[in-house]
């Protein structure tokens, strides 16, 4: 009977078929519950990263008594402190910003470096001159092989007189209750490289959990812990509050050695830990705050002009963005639509994670709620304007950087020969 014979074949070969069907079936979901658990794992391990970060930063101490051992402390006895704060047409700030350190009961002496402002910053700081423990400096143009911040900064460190230099931007907003507290501290502490993470200030939601996002991946990639232990390759620093010791700076190189750094701040934490030495991290958010850009465009334009620069031009913290706003925030999303349980429970909570971490990193923030919800979107906003930051360095020729024009090629060689990976192992050549 060929008919039957036909049918019976025909049968086979479709049970074949679905067996195969299933199978196929079976592995991809066994695929997708493998990836969902390592998803899992790597959340909590990101958590736990968060967290032992944000416990390496210690709040500062809100009284000197907290910093004092006990037989007091008089401020006219402590070291003197060196305020370095370059400016580049900060007139609407840079008035604000050093008012706090002109108390002549403290010691210390503040010297405002003015990179060619032509918007009357350079008068500002002539009138604040007038108080005795103000210096302003002019060193003019940079040499090519030179930033315009690093320069004046590397100036202003040749000038200074005091045992630490603090080097801040001239946007920053200081409360004068916490000078008596740091000069306590120095007194007693000594630390080689101080950071203190200022409170960022934002507008509206859109640019707070951007700001959140930022924070997020600023600590994921800068590492407080591993800073502050000696023999740990992590380490941070932050342009509003760097802090570090006279002996230690000159060790490094200063700023000599950090003459064409686009994150000049992070890379001095970089010098120090080079050196073998540690970063001592606090925050102090009623203390030290800062209006970074103004609203969440401002704030694109800002990131796009800065970010791949800002990362030494590295394309592998370009991939690692990319893998890691696809496959680590945005998946545990896309796999809640699975109907295999083993791969939506897992997933479920790296998402419930996902959106938890505003929380535990802008807890002050009325938006922290709504800003994780709108985490994941933000990450796409963000690994977007990162793609065009690189985009706008690899295929253009020069840089503009603080009003200023500069050759990629020589900055992208300077920084592939002192980045950890380059020929020169990280260490300054000059």
């Amino acid at each position: 009977m060929p008919c039957a014979e036909n049918l019976s074949l025909a049968a086979g070969v479709g049970m074949a078929d679905r067996i195969d069907a299933n199978r196929h079936d079976m592995d991809f979901t066994s695929l997708l519950r493998i990836y969902a658990f390592l998803l899992l794992a790597g959340w909590l391990a990101t958590i736990v990263r968060a967290l032992r970060a944000l416990r390496s930063i210690h709040r500062f101490p809100r009284d000197t008594d907290a910093v004092d051992d006990g037989g007091g402390t008089d401020i006219g006895s402590a070291p003197l402190l060196s305020v370095i704060i370059p400016f580049r047409n900060e007139a609407a700030s840079l008035a604000a910003t050093a008012e706090p350190f002109l108390d002549a009961s403290l010691p210390i002496e503040l010297i405002l470096i003015d990179d060619n402002s032509d918007d009357g910053s350079g008068s500002i700081a002539d009138r604040l001159a007038e108080h005795p423990q103000v210096i302003v400096l002019r060193p003019g143009e940079p040499p090519p092989d030179w930033l315009g911040k690093p320069w004046a900064c590397h100036h202003g460190a040749a000038a200074a007189r005091g045992r630490f230099l603090l080097f801040m931007d001239a946007d920053v907003e200081v409360s004068r209750n916490i000078l008596p507290r740091l000069l306590t501290y120095l007194s007693r502490q000594s630390p080689p490289h101080l950071v203190l993470f200022p409170y960022v200030r934002t507008r509206g939601i859109l640019e707070s959990s951007y700001m959140t996002l930022f924070v997020f991946l600023f600590l994921f990639r800068f590492d407080p812990h591993a800073a502050a232990r000696r023999g740990r390759r992590g380490h941070v620093g932050v342009g509003a509050f760097n802090l570090v010791r006279g002996d230690v700076y000159a060790r490094f190189g200063g700023y000599a050695s950090l003459r064409l750094a686009v994150a000049d701040d992070v890379m001095l934490g970089q010098r120090v830990k080079e050196i073998g030495e540690h970063t001592v991290t606090f925050r102090a958010p009623d203390a030290v705050r800062v209006r970074w850009r103004e609203g969440f465009r401002d704030t694109l334009r800002g990131t796009r002009r800065s970010l791949f620069a800002g990362t030494g031009f590295s394309r592998f913290w370009l991939l690692i963005a990319f893998g890691g706003t696809f496959g680590g925030i945005i998946a545990p999303f896309l796999l809640l639509t699975m109907d295999d349980p083993f791969v939506r429970l897992p997933a479920a909570v790296s998402a419930l994670l996902c959106v938890t971490i505003p929380a535990l990193l802008r807890g002050r923030s009325r938006h922290r709620m709504m800003g994780g919800l709108l985490f994941p979107l933000q990450a796409i906003v963000f690994l977007g304007v990162y793609i065009a930051s690189a985009a706008d360095t690899l295929l253009g020729k020069t840089l503009r950087w603080r009003g200023r024009s500069y050759d990629l090629r020589m900055l992208r060689k300077w920084h592939a020969a002192r980045s950890p990976a380059g020929p020169s192992g990280g260490t300054p050549a000059d």
